[in-house]
């Protein structure tokens, strides 16, 4: 089995698969500009925020959820004013 690197900076076709790559896909009605910018978005509150920050893709998506941790504590995203949670014990096990 081959292992491929999905480094967004990679080579393609690769790093088309990296969650900091700019592959558009609309959400829920909202347009994202990659998969990082959709994760991001997920820890704010603020609908306008995230609409925002789904727009965004690579390391300007990720900036904007760097100091915003407290998810992994309470297992709580939030999409649209819609509260989803994951168990939390599943999450501290991914970190």
């Amino acid at each position: 089995m081959e292992t491929i690197d999905i480094y967004s900076k990679g080579e393609y076709p690769s790093n088309v698969l990296s969650n900091f790559y700019p592959n558009e896909f609309t959400f829920d009605g909202v347009i994202c500009g990659s998969m990082e910018g959709f994760l991001q978005s997920l820890k704010y509150k603020s609908i306008k925020k995230q609409q925002k920050i789904c727009l965004l893709s690579g390391k300007e998506a990720k900036k904007k959820g760097k100091y915003k941790f407290l998810w992994k504590l309470t297992g709580i995203f939030i999409s649209k004013a819609k509260k989803f949670s994951v168990k939390v014990k599943t999450i501290k096990t991914l970190f």
